[in-house]
């Protein structure tokens, strides 16, 4: 038993829920991404506090944290991207644009593509390349396309090389 349910009442519950199930998914996507990491023996930390980034990455004694989100499952562009909700779950009612991150909020964007291929595979991407939100220019869109037309990377080393100048 899990916190008084079977395990097949689990099963059933995130079959059968999709905020049960999208919670179960992203929590996947940040512990796969955790293994990414342990994989490159890149030195990290897995935060795990609202608000905060999901890792921090301590390379060549620079800190870049690092958010992990996930592609929508049934939703993607007229022209095949796949689409990104970025957004926090949160909002405060003093503040309608508490729901959307800044470029400052995190370094790194890990998006996980499980929800299209059903392989835990990431593109990434620097924050300072997002682009900005239409309503509130302080912040970065919460419609984002994994496209062309922004600097995506498939390769975590690559991607690491190549914006922060090392090879691990």
């Amino acid at each position: 038993e899990y916190y008084g349910i079977s395990e097949q009442e689990l099963i059933e519950s995130i079959e059968k829920d999709i905020r049960f199930r999208q919670v179960i998914i992203g929590k996947s996507s940040e512990l796969r991404f955790k293994d990414l990491l342990n994989s490159k023996n890149l030195n990290f930390v897995h935060i795990q506090e609202d608000g905060k980034p999901d890792f921090k990455l301590i390379l060549n004694d620079k800190i870049i944290s690092i958010e992990v989100k996930n592609v929508l499952k049934n939703y993607e562009y007229s022209c095949g991207s796949y689409k990104v909700d970025l957004q926090r779950t949160r909002i405060s009612k003093a503040d309608t644009s508490s729901r959307f991150y800044s470029e400052d909020d995190f370094d790194i964007l890990a998006v996980c593509l499980y929800n299209k291929t059903g392989n835990f595979n990431y593109k990434f991407i620097m924050s300072s390349k997002i682009p900005r939100h239409k309503n509130f220019p302080n912040k970065i869109t919460n419609r984002l396309k994994i496209n062309q037309e922004l600097p995506w990377y498939e390769n975590i080393e690559d991607f690491l090389n190549e914006n922060y100048q090392t090879t691990n």
